[in-house]
């Protein structure tokens, strides 16, 4: 893993030197590149040993890991935890880099398609997520939180469909 780490600088800094790509941009890239590796390959780590879990075990597992959150998130606190056990076996670790989209109305999100990034309901442990409109922040969400991204795409642009479907928790 960290030989192909090294490999990925190597072209990064390939390409950057043909470009002759001024110093201070050079270290931002290197500095995204080294931030987006390390915490990347953690979470693949973890979301390749809770897919080799069978279910059972693996759904105890999420419950575990995000029960903490529920009383840390408002809108969760008041969850039973019978309800909270059947909403949180459906979670999987994902990580985005930063600038990342997550969802977009035109479905430029994550790469899955609107429909799917429509009904998805995310707990967002740590970190932010910014809600951007025509360039413009309009909220950040910091983490522990939790969101759908229709609602936040709703609350970016009122006339916006919200639609919903069976998948939706």
């Amino acid at each position: 893993e960290l030989e192909a780490y090294h490999e990925k600088v190597e072209v990064v800094n390939s390409l950057l030197a043909a470009r002759k790509v001024p110093k201070s941009l050079v270290k931002k890239v290197r500095r995204y590149y080294s931030n987006v590796w390390s915490k990347a390959s953690k979470l693949q780590e973890e979301g390749q040993i809770l897919q080799e879990l069978p279910f059972p075990l693996r759904a105890s597992l999420a419950e575990h890991i995000t029960m903490p959150l529920v009383n840390d998130v408002t809108s969760l606190s008041r969850i039973s935890q019978r309800h909270w056990n059947q909403i949180s076996r459906r979670f999987r670790p994902e990580w985005y880099p930063p600038g990342a989209f997550i969802a977009h109305p035109d479905g430029h999100g994550c790469g899955q398609g609107l429909s799917q990034e429509m009904d998805s309901l995310w707990l967002l442990e740590r970190g932010e997520v910014a809600c951007v409109k025509k360039g413009e922040k309009n909220s950040i969400l910091v983490g522990p939180e939790v969101f759908g991204t229709s609602l936040i795409l709703q609350m970016l642009d009122p006339d916006f469909p919200l639609e919903t479907s069976f998948n939706t928790y």
